[in-house]
């Protein structure tokens, strides 16, 4: 393929290699480009330097050669900082020699750091070179490299560093040296130190000479003379890699080699600031490709030869390439009137560019390994090349080889460019992977495939163990790329966790159907519980939840169920997972540890009866939770004792506590409870709550249906008293024991609060106590007893009571002193009465002599006295006149007694006020035209109602009466 025929004409747009006429119009003989710096010999004393972006900014450096002497070759660093410049007569100057073997990664601008030089004699020198032309170091390595019998030139050196993981050890370099038909590359330790200028020597260019000075601490002296090293040669005439044993034969063929086969020799490695790659070498019997692997598995293969590209014969003769240059694809191959780029994987001819007349012939061909860009010069003019697309055919050579990976890599990188042959690559590679049973590859290459998701699917379809691996990696990437932006994508995305969930489930519920895979069954779990909490899988359960527990419980997995619950928050199906696994102390940690009550309302019914002592435990002392609320629970604690004491626990304490005290129905809960487990701390838990029906914490009738039902007779009679039905609470009690009737008897010694006169009347008590002085002489027939019972009961029997009890043939002598201090107490009784009497007739004179005077008193009014309500004089309206001197006119009154007086009250005055009013219109009227007895009866209607309103509103001072003062 020729890009163009002329300098002028640039190459075609898409050619592998794009063509630049560069503006040199110079006599050129040497240019060499490193790290964008260009230096190129315009003359025989006088180099050009150029940085290849700036074409302002040329420096022309003349060299102080004399007429005789001239360039001979021109030498620039890795950094493009440095330069060696040797001259045909052999002076060398800071700017030098046939090959330089540069640092790899020395990269100061005030010094070269060591470098390598070689000869035209094969010798190898060691030296480090500063700014200024001063040498640091230098030293005679390998006197004459090859031990050949005629010194070969060395035509180049490129050293590589090994990449080391013991930073310890020395490092391992290698250094790949070039002569004449053959490539040689020596493996060994190299101990950098630190350089010692302990001896410097001056090269002047102006001088034009550079001496040599000696000293031992050399950098490369290891690499080339240690035991360890190793020394290989890849011979052109005999096309094999020679080991230092074979090295005699080699040397003895080159020895009567050709002339032409000592001069042509150049060595270009890929990647050039990196570890290289690939390596391609100009012999005299054409071009040599291959592999470079820095760190082999043995030191021999560091290269291995891939590919040989012959001279072709033209007119008889072999015509070989002036230079090569490497990219990453092609190996271009200069000729003096074409330049080619030839495929390093199909030797074929990718691109061809030939040079016309006005160009002239091609003098040599340079690389810059930043910009990639590769330079012809002719005596007269420079062309760059630059790769365009370069790798655009060569994913379907490694396609056709079977070499997928690799195609793919360069399909991926040009899938912008060619995305039609990205997809294609991906295809062919994945049929390799189903072909070969490698469904998890297959499944991660076509789940970048734009082919329709049905069609990709189809190929996992099957209930074998590798397919569906591959189908849920398939489906997984297909996850991760599923965008929710639009309703079409999220239904995709649901339908794909579903279907995952699926084939997990299954795989999961088959790997624990075997013992042996318990370890994968593990493994697999934690898998699914990775997948969970990946957004997108939680954003389609929710929208799905109720779909996705029905997929769980068909596979009957209550432990992925358990543990989806628990991330989605569900904490009612968590609870009701570990109810149905019998974790129910785990159900309640998982309550407790939520701090929701309405949780434990829900579920405690259904913990209780399996740890009631750690659920009542665990909420004894927590105020938040409603005790009524709780009921549920506390309900079924009935059943069984162990429930029943855990729960009377929590109930002691609630009703302890404001939230719980009078709520009647804990109160009666505990009598409940107590009665049937507790019987013994009932009755005193009764005589707790006091013997005040109005004020007692349960419900009494409750109280007394729950003894009867459990016989709780004790508590059941106290209740009875309680309740004020004595009589039935002594006659149950006679049944049990004489004391527990007196107890009875004994609860009605009560006073009234207010009073501090007894409760119950003396008649009532008298009966109770009747009735057990009839049990006492009637069942035991004991007199004594029944005497006793007289100072007992307080008063309320007396022996005037009892004695018609006894038989009628009882001994006098028993009743005795009973009677005697009856009739003394009888004269006792007598005695107060008289005295109250005398007392009482006292009084009623005194009250006599304060009313006679009361009648008598008179108020006299002043003419400056006003109405205590509206601060008028009271002369000229009605009023009333209180003895405490407060005055109120009438109407005044009437609106302070609205205040004070009830409801009845108001109506009542309310209504005299508007009879009053009426009978007033009344009798004006019949005055004027009515009879006389008419006119009479009106007035005594009249007088009726204003005493009856007095009586209402004059009864007391509205300032500082009693209703004033209440």
């Amino acid at each position: 393929m020729s890009a163009g025929s002329s300098n002028s004409s640039p190459a075609k747009s898409n050619s592998i290699f794009l063509r630049t006429a560069s503006d040199f119009k110079r006599d050129l003989s040497h240019l060499v480009v490193s790290n964008g710096e260009l230096l190129v010999a315009i003359s025989p004393t006088t180099l050009l330097h150029q940085p290849v972006k700036s074409t302002e900014k040329r420096t022309e450096i003349k060299l102080p050669l004399t007429p005789e002497d001239g360039i001979r070759n021109v030498h620039l660093s890795t950094s493009g900082q440095h330069a060696l410049i040797s001259s045909k007569q052999g002076n060398n100057f800071y700017a030098r020699i046939t090959a330089v073997g540069w640092h790899p990664s020395y990269m100061k601008e005030s010094e070269t750091g060591n470098i390598l030089l070689g000869t035209d004699k094969g010798a190898i020198i060691e030296i480090a070179i500063t700014s200024n032309g001063s040498v640091s170091f230098i030293k005679e390595i390998v006197a004459c490299f090859g031990d050949e019998a005629i010194p070969l030139p060395i035509s180049d050196i490129r050293l590589c560093i090994v990449n080391n993981e013991d930073e310890t050890r020395a490092e391992k370099w290698v250094a790949f040296i070039c002569q004449p038909g053959k490539l040689h590359y020596v493996y060994g330790s190299v101990q950098t130190t630190p350089l010692k200028h302990s001896y410097v020597s001056s090269a002047s260019l102006q001088s034009g000479w550079m001496s040599l000075a000696e000293t031992t601490h050399s950098t490369y002296q290891t690499l080339f003379t240690s035991k360890d090293r190793l020394t290989s040669t890849l011979n052109m005439e005999s096309d094999e890699l020679d080991s230092p044993q074979q090295g005699q034969s080699a040397r003895s063929r080159q020895a009567s080699g050709s002339p032409n086969e000592k001069i042509i020799s150049q060595l270009c490695l890929h990647p050039h600031y990196q570890d290289p790659q690939r390596f391609a070498w100009l012999g005299p019997r054409g071009v040599r490709i291959g592999k470079v692997d820095l760190n082999p598995d043995r030191p021999m293969d560091i290269l291995v030869e891939e590919q040989r590209i012959p001279p072709r014969r033209v007119e008889g003769r072999l015509e070989c390439p002036l230079a090569i240059s490497l990219s990453e694809f092609h190996v271009l191959l200069l000729f003096p009137s074409r330049i080619q780029a030839l495929s390093i994987y199909t030797k074929e001819v990718m691109y061809e560019d030939s040079l016309t007349l006005d160009v002239g012939v091609a003098v040599g061909l340079s690389c810059d390994p930043t910009s990639e860009f590769h330079y012809l010069f002719t005596p007269t003019t420079t062309i760059k090349y630059r790769p365009n697309d370069e790798n655009r055919y060569v994913w379907r050579v490694f396609l056709e080889s079977g070499e997928y990976a690799k195609a793919l890599a360069i399909a991926r990188v040009r899938q912008q460019l060619d995305p039609a042959a990205y997809q294609y690559v991906l295809r062919r590679q994945a049929d390799k992977y189903i072909t070969d049973k490698n469904y998890t590859a297959a499944a991660e290459i076509l789940s970048e495939s734009t082919e329709s998701f049905e069609t990709i699917v189809l190929k996992f379809l099957s209930t074998d163990g590798e397919r569906r691996g591959g189908l849920k990696l398939l489906l997984e990437n297909k996850l991760v790329k599923c965008n929710s932006s639009s309703p079409e994508e999220r239904m995709k995305r649901d339908a794909i966790v579903l279907w995952l969930l699926e084939e997990q489930l299954t795989e999961l519920s088959e790997l624990r159907k075997e013992l042996s895979k318990q370890q994968e069954a593990a493994e697999q779990m934690a898998h699914l519980k990775r997948f969970f909490i990946k957004k997108p899988v939680l954003e389609a359960i929710q929208t799905h939840q109720k779909a996705v527990y029905r997929l769980i419980s068909s596979h009957a997995d209550l432990e992925v169920q358990l543990f989806l619950a628990n991330a989605l928050k569900d904490y009612d199906v968590a609870l009701n997972i570990y109810l149905v696994r019998e974790q129910y102390k785990d159900a309640l940690d998982l309550i407790n540890s939520l701090g929701n009550p309405k949780l434990l309302y829900a579920f405690g019914p259904k913990i209780v009866p399996y740890i009631p002592a750690q659920l009542f435990g665990s909420i004894i002392g927590n105020e938040q939770i409603s005790p009524l609320k709780l009921f549920p629970t506390l309900v079924l604690c009935q059943e069984k004792e162990n429930m029943a004491i855990q729960a009377l626990k929590y109930l002691e304490w609630v009703i302890t506590t404001q939230i719980g005290e009078h709520w009647r129905e804990l109160h009666n809960m505990i009598i409940l409870l107590y009665a049937r487990f507790r019987p013994k701390k009932l009755h005193q838990y009764l005589l707790d709550g006091g013997s005040n029906k109005h004020n007692l914490p349960y419900d009494l009738d409750f109280a007394i249906r729950t003894c009867v039902q459990y016989k709780q007779e004790k508590s059941l009679i106290y209740l009875y008293c309680v309740s004020e039905l004595f009589s039935e609470a002594v006659d149950r009690a006679l049944k049990e024991s004489l004391d527990l009737a007196k107890e009875c008897a004994h609860l009605m010694d009560e006073e009234d609060e207010l009073s501090f006169e007894p409760k119950y009347p003396k008649e009532m008590r008298r009966n109770i106590w009747m009735k057990i002085a009839k049990h006492i002489i009637t069942k035991e027939n004991n007199a004594v007893k029944c005497i006793d019972l007289l100072k007992e009961s307080k008063d309320a029997l007396s022996i005037q009571d009892v004695l018609p009890l006894f038989p009628e043939f009882t001994k006098i002598e028993h009743f005795k002193e009973p009677l005697c201090e009856c009739l003394k107490d009888h004269s006792v009784k007598i005695q107060d009465l008289q005295d109250k009497m005398k007392e009482a007739m006292q009084i009623a004179e005194e009250i006599r002599v304060k009313t006679d005077k009361l009648q008598e008193r008179v108020i006299v009014i002043k003419p400056g006295d006003m109405c205590a309500s509206c601060s008028k004089g009271l002369s000229g309206r009605p009023f009333y006149a209180h003895a405490c001197r407060h005055f109120f006119h009438r109407e005044c009154l009437e609106d302070i007694a609205m205040s004070f007086l009830n409801e009845s009250e108001k109506k009542k005055l309310e209504k005299l006020i508007d009879e009053e009013q009426k009978i007033l219109q009344r009798l004006e009227l019949n005055e004027r035209v009515g009879s006389k007895a008419d006119v009479e009866q009106l007035e005594v209607d009249y007088e009726k109602r204003a005493m009856a309103i007095d009586n209402l509103l004059g009864a007391e001072c509205p300032l500082c009466g009693n209703r004033a003062i209440e």
